[in-house]
Formats: C-alpha cells, structure tokens, sequence
C-alpha cells in the first residue's frame, strides 16, 4: 500500500528551511542489493548513482533510496528517512548542488494519483524536505512521463501525461535560487512551432543553452522519433532535420551526454510493447544521427523504463522492463563507452606503436630482467616497461631491497600461459584471454595492481555467471577485490537463491566463506520483503474477488 501523501509545506519550508543550525543526519546508508524495477530515476552525485522510487510489480511501488557506487561496485540503501515522498513511479530527479530534487509521477495501488509535489533530499545529511514556491506561484499541473533536467540555475520540467489522459507540450522552470515556478511554453495541440504533446521522451540540457527532447509517446501508441531543441534564453523550439541513421520511434528511453553526442538507449518501440537495445547518438554539433554498435558477446538486453546516467565517458544503465508486466528482477550496471576503450581486444594506441611493442614481449634483445613463472621457465622482461605500466612492478625495481638489482623477478603463482597474457597487455593493451583463464588473469592483475586488465576480466567474468558458478565466482571475486564482479554476483544470487541454493557451490561457499554467506543471507533481506508484499497484494486481491463472487 502506498504511503499518504506527504502534507503540504509551509513556504519557508525547502533545501535551505535550517540554515540557522545543521540539519541533523536522519537516515543511515546501509550495504544490499535492491529488487528489480522500472520507472525509477537516476541521478549522478560524487560519482555514485542515486535511484529513488521506481513500480516494483503488480501494483507495489517503492520511496526507497539506493546509491550505486561507480568506482566501488556496490550498492547502498538509505535508511530510516521520515517522513518523505510517498512511493510513486514515472517521477523525475535532479541533482543542485548537494541535494537531488524529485517531482511529480504516480503512486500505485488503492489510491492511484498522479502527483505535482516537489521534494528535496540533501545528499549530505540524508534528509527528506518538501519544497514549495516561496511566491505561491503555482507548480505544474499533476503528471507522469515527463522530463526534467537542469540548466544554469534552474529545473525544467517538459511535457509529460495528465491525471485527465491529456499529453502537453509545456515547459516549466524552477529557479533554485529564487524557489520559483514559472511557466516559460505554455501548453498548444496543434502548433507548427512546438513539438507535439507527448510523455515517454527524453531530454538533455546542452552548455547551459539548450535543451534537446527526442521521441516518446504522442497519443498511444503512436510514438515518435522526432528531435527539438528549445533555446532557453529566448524560450524557442527548432526542429532538428533527421539527418543520417534516425533511430527508430521509442518512448521510456533513456539519453545522456557524452563528448559531443547526445546518446538514446532502449525504450518501447511497439504498440504490443516491446522493447528494444538499439543505441543511436546524435552529433550535437550537426545534428546528425548514427547507430552505435556492440560487440555481440556485450550487447546490452532489450528494456524500456530503465534509468541511467553518464559517467567516465559511458551509459550507465540499470532497471526497467523485459516485458510490460515485470521488471527486470536484479539491477545490473551496463557501460556503453564511445571511443574511450577501442576495441574490445586492443588499446587505442596507433597500430604500428602497438607491433612493435608486442615484438618485444618475451624477447631477449634488449631485456635486462627474467620472470621466473610457475614452470620455471625464464620470459625475458624490460624493467622500463614493467615499471612504466605497474606499480607493482615500480616499487619493486625502486626498493632498497636486493630484490631491486637482482637479475630475475620470481613470479611463481603463475602459469607461463597467464604470464604471457599479462605481459602482451603490459606492452601492447591487448587483452587476448581465453574464458578458462580469467579467473587466473584476474588474479595476477590483482596482485601486479594492472586495474584496467582487472577490469577487463571482470567485464567478461560478469557476462558468464551462472546458476552453478555464481558462488564460486563471488568467493573469487571477494578474494581478488574485484568489486563489480561481486556485486554482480551477490545480485544474481539474491534473484536466483532458490536454485543456487540447491547447488554444491552454495554448500562449499557455506563451508569456505561463512563472513561472505552473512552477507549474501543479508542481501536477501530486502528481496524477501518485496516478494513478501507482492505475495500479499495477490492475497488480498484474491480474497476480494473470492468475496465479490458469493
């Protein structure tokens, strides 16, 4: 059952109602991996990703708060915050400053109703403050399927779907440093210099300048495929002329930023809702359009009502829908790089610089060290080149020890295979790696502290884990820090427990790792309470209509 809403605020109340004294902490960040869901937000804060809300299944919505740490790997949950906004999907949030803004959507259950609420989570004090406009001037009319985003000072609010069915094309600007509302285009059917009424889009805000919207759904279920801009100094629309590869009509997308290009991933693409992986970008500069392309072996699933945001020049995507009436069961972090890495197997150094290099793996021309690996056998080495890519490696040749000058380096846990691999990456950035190795390859990169070949390794590890595997993956995983492929693990066996804990790897992660099975026991906790709530729903719904019959 979804919470009541919240009361009305006072105009004093809002992200800066205590700025006599400090706010104090009224909740706690604490470690698990959250249930599945879809029409959730995501916001970018100190790199990590803060989710609110999101339709959970069946008629279950959630309030809660998650953060994702993108450097770390794992997940938090913000507890013990009341009151705060009530459970409710199809919102929006943005990030001012230190605190994350979250308007509008729609609870779920009983009292279905579409809101126009604002509220303010200070991100540093984990506290909740409802927030009115300080001139009464008024908010919005109550919806869902909006966009919002922030540019200079303010928070624009575009489109969106009303409480009476109705889709508009109105944009909405609050003004962080007046804690105002205004409406800067007003709502128009039919009008040649105005996008159509719509909800589902997208839209991103440009140096400060422009906002960009594409797609989403007109009147279901005709969607769109068209691009805008609307200039927020002079509060114009343009259309963009399609030009290239214009991805097709989508709504509940998502798009960020990256360099130059303005990136679409997913959505519902069908009027029987199917969802799609297609990942177009669109140059800013030009106005151009092109697909983007992924290596099979990383192709992202199809989903719509995801959230993401971009970060370290990649899509970060997680949540959303398989089908229209479930969403995905575990949250995984998906990275779509546009030309950071190259490709999957090479770095982007030039070509030629690169075959040299490698010619020089396991040479002796030149070499002035030998690393002695598990067979015994001696692969000639240049310190300049061990030192130059591994800390390891530097602190050894820099050391006062005799280790330092000594002719060889003894590398006895590993194998003459996983040594060559490790050093055709240290020269050349190749990653050429066979399935059976990477466990062996992620723990010598661990131990040289090599963290973009760890990274590697984990990436492919992630894509094999399997209802037989996944705990003997998590135990590795824990072993060698690999943080992302840990929590992917302890996510896949939360979602798959009642099979993995059947399995002979789940005993012998009982037996080898007790701290490590606390802590997946723990995990489950929040997943059990969504089951729990879903399976009560279904209960009463029955008993209801069990009732209703006699």
């Amino acid at each position: 059952m979804p919470r009541s809403r919240p009361p009305v605020a006072s105009a004093a109340a809002g992200p800066n109602a205590n700025a006599t004294g400090p706010a104090p902490v009224v909740g706690y960040w604490r470690h698990g991996n959250p249930a599945g869901r879809a029409g959730h937000t995501a916001a970018l804060y100190n790199d990590s990703i803060i989710c609110f809300g999101g339709h959970l299944g069946e008629n279950l919505c959630s309030s809660e708060v998650l953060s994702y740490s993108l450097k770390g790997g794992e997940w938090k949950l913000l507890m013990g915050l009341e009151p705060g906004p009530c459970e409710r999907d199809g919102h929006t949030a943005v990030i001012w400053e230190h605190g994350m803004y979250v308007f509008g959507g729609e609870t779920t259950g009983t009292n279905e109703e579409y809101l126009n609420d604002l509220w303010h989570l200070d991100l540093r004090t984990c506290r909740w403050a409802p927030v009115t406009s300080l001139d009464e001037s008024p908010a919005p009319c109550p919806r869902r399927g909006h966009a919002a985003v922030v540019a200079k000072n303010s928070m624009y609010i575009i489109a969106g779907h009303t409480t009476t069915g109705e889709r508009r094309n109105d944009v909405y600007r609050f003004n962080f440093e007046t804690m105002t509302w205004s409406e800067v285009s007003s709502s128009e059917k039919m009008a040649p210099n105005k996008p159509q009424p719509r909800s589902g889009h997208s839209c991103v805000a440009v140096n400060n300048k422009e906002l960009i919207v594409f797609g989403g759904c007109h009147q279901s279920p005709y969607r769109l495929n068209d691009t805008w801009r609307f200039d927020i100094n002079r509060n114009v629309w343009t259309p963009v002329l399609g030009q290239g590869d214009v991805p097709p009509a989508r709504s509940e997308h998502t798009a960020v930023v990256i360099d130059k290009s303005m990136v679409i991933f997913g959505g519902w693409i069908s009027d029987d809702h199917v969802p799609t992986a297609l990942t177009a970008a669109l140059n800013i500069e030009t106005g151009a359009w092109q697909t983007v392309h992924c290596k099979e072996e990383f192709h992202p699933p199809d989903v719509a009502d995801h959230a993401g945001v971009a970060w370290n020049r990649g899509l970060h995507v997680f949540g959303g829908y398989r089908n229209v009436e479930q969403p995905i069961e575990f949250l995984t972090v998906f990275e779509l790089a546009l030309g950071a890495r190259g490709s999957e197997d090479s770095c982007s150094m030039p070509q030629k610089m690169q075959t040299d290099m490698l010619r020089s793996v396991g040479a002796d021309q030149y070499a002035d060290v030998r690393l002695v690996v598990a067979d015994g056998t001696q692969i000639p080495a240049h310190r300049i080149v061990l030192a130059a890519r591994s800390e390891y490696f530097r602190a050894l040749f820099d050391g006062d020890m005799a280790d330092s000058k000594a002719p060889s380096v003894s590398l006895a846990n590993l194998s003459h295979e996983v040594a060559m691999v490790v050093l055709r990456f240290m020269y050349g950035g190749v990653v050429e790696v066979s399935p059976d190795l990477l466990l062996e390859v992620l723990a010598a990169a661990n131990m040289l502290l090599l963290d973009e070949l760890k990274a590697e390794c984990e990436v492919r590890l992630t894509k094999s884990v399997t209802v037989d595997n996944c705990c003997a993956l998590l135990q590795s995983a824990d072993t060698h820090e690999a943080r992302a492929l840990r929590s992917h693990c302890l996510s896949f066996a939360v979602q798959e427990y009642e099979a993995v804990v059947q399995g002979q790897g789940y005993a012998d992660l009982l037996e080898a790792a007790p701290p490590l099975m606390l802590e997946l026991q723990r995990a489950l906790v929040p997943r059990l309470r969504t089951m729990s709530a879903i399976t009560s729903l279904q209960r009463g719904r029955k008993r209801r209509h069990t009732e209703a019959e006699s």
